[in-house]
């Protein structure tokens, strides 16, 4: 029969270890006469431990802000939430006629026709022009300058969303983003009325970010092109990669933390989220082939260290050995010990 040990049970950092009252230290190898026929075992195994540590952030579209209507009127169109819009497509209508999005880092801000004093947001309603096909005879010089080839191409632009053909671009008929934006929450209702500087959504990049308030005492946690593991609300996981870490620190209670944006490797990987709590496990430590055994294997010795029961010729044999990394419910561990080893899984 196998002879009896007295336990106790230990916690430690990483899981349960029995605890064993007999002395022997680490490095001594002891045989005990049992019965192995009905003993819960398990092999070494070599493998790759990796430590994590779980962090929570926010997926959400990135860059959410604020496009206004500058045309009065009344609302009788309006895209639906989610909708992507890109240069040259309608993004709503005021009084029946359409309201353009183009590509452009400042808003319009006067009537733009031929003979108006040069400007560089003459210079920007040609790019756009050009950039939709309206310059294909290159007659239209890409500048400052409305002249009578940027006339043709407005009109031509016009003519193709439903506009009156005039060569006069007014205030508010165009709307200017620096790139496509996906559609959020309008304030705005069909039906009701508009005036200039009105919010007509939010919008944001069609591109998703996760936000991380990351501890600022751990900046090698996240560092730029870091790559980590994201569980989404779905249970699915999905990597993402480090993008842009904030250079100032932000006071959060009593935290002190840094701003950290991460882009989702697979960037349609879960559009169907916004705004949603995610977690992330990052990367601390990694062990490449080890031997290992479940940390539930190991048996704490009363004079320090540990050591695992080992099946050999028929016999339980009583192994000291030294810990490493601990992981996954693994144990690093090296000594009088081979991959292949059976170990006792005490119960």
């Amino acid at each position: 029969m196998r002879k009896a040990l007295v336990v106790v049970l230990v916690l430690v950092a990483v899981g349960a270890v029995w605890g064993v009252t007999r002395p022997s230290p680490a490095t001594e190898t002891t045989t005990t006469e049992t019965e192995v026929a009905d003993l819960a075992t398990t092999p070494v195994i070599r493998t790759d431990l990796v430590e994590t540590e779980t962090l929570t952030g926010t997926l959400r579209f990135a860059e959410p802000t604020t496009l206004v209507a500058q045309l009065p009127g009344t609302v009788t169109w309006l895209r639906a939430e989610g909708d992507v819009v890109n240069r040259g497509d309608v993004v709503m209508e005021v009084d029946g006629a359409p309201v353009i999005l183009l590509i452009g880092d400042r808003p319009m801000w006067r009537l733009l026709r031929q003979g108006v004093a040069d400007g560089r947001d003459v210079e920007a309603l040609e790019e756009n022009l050009a950039a939709l096909g309206f310059d294909d005879d290159g007659s239209m010089t890409v500048d400052e300058k409305f002249t009578s080839a940027t006339r043709r191409a407005v009109r031509d632009w016009q003519d193709s969303v439903g506009l009156d053909d005039t060569g006069v671009v007014e205030p508010g008929r165009v709307l200017y983003v620096e790139e496509a934006v996906r559609i959020g929450v309008s304030p705005l209702l069909v039906g009701a009325p508009v005036v200039p500087g009105t919010p007509a959504y939010t919008v944001s990049s069609p591109e998703q970010e996760i936000v991380v308030w990351n501890d600022a005492d751990k900046p090698e946690l996240l560092e730029i092109a870091t790559t980590v593991q994201v569980t989404l609300p779905d249970d699915r996981v999905v990597a993402a990669r480090v993008t842009r870490v904030a250079s100032t620190v932000t006071v959060l209670g009593d935290q002190r933390v840094r701003e950290t944006i991460l882009l989702l490797v697979n960037r349609n990987a879960a559009t169907d989220f916004d705004e949603t709590p995610v977690e992330i496990e990052v990367e601390t430590e990694r062990i490449d082939a080890v031997l290992a055994v479940p940390v539930n294997s190991l048996l704490a010795l009363s004079e320090g260290g540990y050591a695992v029961e080992v099946v050999r010729s028929g016999e339980v044999v009583l192994v000291g050995i030294d810990t490493g990394t601990f992981a996954d419910g693994l144990a690093e561990i090296t000594g009088d010990i081979a991959e292949g080893d059976l170990v006792v899984i005490p119960e």
